[in-house]
């Protein structure tokens, strides 16, 4: 295959511009992009990958697409990500380290990756514990919004405050609390 020079006018131009994602976005990316060129399955085809990559609870991103991290909101509001992803079938491609699945999520291990290469780290010497889901962000609409924003509510994995559980516990009789525990 060979590259051709296409002419564009300057409203093709400006349109490309708008739907830049990073400065490092070429033009050819930017269109291939939108065209959705290589995203495309053929129907029936066995060996054809997804087109979009389920990151955990429910965040569809596309193959191709880049997220970016913001280790803090300084960060975020400066606009000036710490690092990115590139979205691949098969996990996220940072710096040209391939990062699979752990845990149901594939978005943890690359944010622990930056979080140690910035020394982003706790009084104790540990990484900062953080959601991946709230630091790592994808454009959508022309906005740039934390993947927690993305996520299918049906699959939002929740937490049980305390409060909750004992809630629960209260409303238990003792044999159902024993037959529950196993005993």
């Amino acid at each position: 295959m060979f590259a051709k020079y296409v002419g564009l006018t300057a409203e093709a131009a400006q349109a490309i511009e708008a739907k830049r994602k990073n400065i490092a976005e070429s033009e050819s990316d930017i269109i291939v992009r939108e065209l959705g060129i290589g995203l495309v399955q053929e129907v029936g085809d066995p060996t054809a990958r997804p087109a979009k990559l389920d990151v955990g609870q429910g965040i569809a991103l596309a193959i191709g697409e880049t997220i970016h991290l913001f280790l803090s909101k300084t960060d975020a509001l400066s606009g000036r990500p710490v690092g990115s992803a590139t979205v691949t079938p098969d996990g996220l491609l940072v710096e040209g380290v391939l990062f699979g699945k752990d845990r149901g999520s594939y978005v943890q291990k690359p944010m622990q990756f930056y979080q140690q290469r910035h020394s982003h780290l706790g009084a104790d010497g540990k990484l900062v514990p953080l959601s991946a889901y709230r630091q790592w962000y994808a454009y959508r609409d022309g906005k740039l919004l934390p993947l927690e924003a993305l996520k299918d509510p049906s699959k939002t994995r929740r937490r049980r405050t305390s409060v909750q559980m004992n809630d629960r516990l209260s409303k238990l009789s003792a044999t159902e609390l024993l037959k529950e525990l196993g005993l």
